[in-house]
């Protein structure tokens, strides 16, 4: 499995917003096979180093873009500084 492309866009999307994925309060994961649950957590574990999002993992069927394995929804809380 390749690593997540979706960690690389949100890291920018959260940039836009003056945020950060030490912000992400919540991860959902969805995955089309979750016997690969060890190495999504590997990657997932990467990027949320410093952040410890709740998290859920969820088997699906399809993604909605064909050719996908994975789907992220990720839910960021903006600190006030």
């Amino acid at each position: 499995m390749k690593e997540f492309l979706a960690y690389f866009f949100y890291r920018l999307i959260l940039q836009e917003g003056g945020a950060s994925l030490d912000d992400v309060v919540k991860a959902v994961i969805y995955v089309t096979d979750i016997s690969k649950f060890s190495e999504i957590s590997a990657i997932r574990n990467k990027y949320f180093s410093n952040a410890k999002p709740v998290s859920t993992l969820v088997e699906i069927s399809k993604t909605v873009k064909g050719g996908c394995d994975v789907e992220i929804e990720v839910i960021a809380i903006k600190s006030k500084k």
